[in-house]
């Protein structure tokens, strides 16, 4: 149930136009790891905020399963992304996945107000 609800997750993300200037992270063992910046805007709520985007490409010539787990880190506050800790996946040949929105920061909403001034620092992937 945990890896359909996931691969959900991954397929309705992928769905989304996300910017294309994807920066490199790291690139080992057939696993290309890339990042990039979107902003998000929910004006019925008011809510705008900007996202880190992350997307997981398997670069070898086999398919490739592999645990990951991401970590970040808010001012002098760390924790895992996800509360269950590692996420499950296997990629085939070529394909990618870009994981859910990490929040990054708000933005100001219609009356210049920012709801939180905590902003991202820092994120680690860890592959196993």
């Amino acid at each position: 149930m945990k890896k359909l609800l996931l691969t959900t997750i991954f397929t309705i993300i992928s769905c989304f136009s996300f910017s294309q200037n994807w920066k490199e992270v790291q690139n080992t063992n057939g696993l290309l790891i890339e990042s990039t910046n979107t902003e998000f805007h929910d004006e019925t709520n008011d809510i705008h905020q900007e996202n880190l985007i992350i997307k997981l490409t398997n670069t070898s010539l086999l398919p490739r399963s592999f645990t990951y787990s991401i970590e970040v880190t808010y001012g002098d506050n760390s924790m895992n992304y996800y509360e269950d800790g590692f996420i499950e996946l296997t990629l085939g040949v070529g394909e990618s996945v870009t994981v859910e929105p990490i929040l990054v920061r708000f933005l100001p909403n219609r009356d210049g107000k920012v709801f939180s001034q905590s902003k991202l620092t820092n994120f680690n992937i860890i592959i196993q």
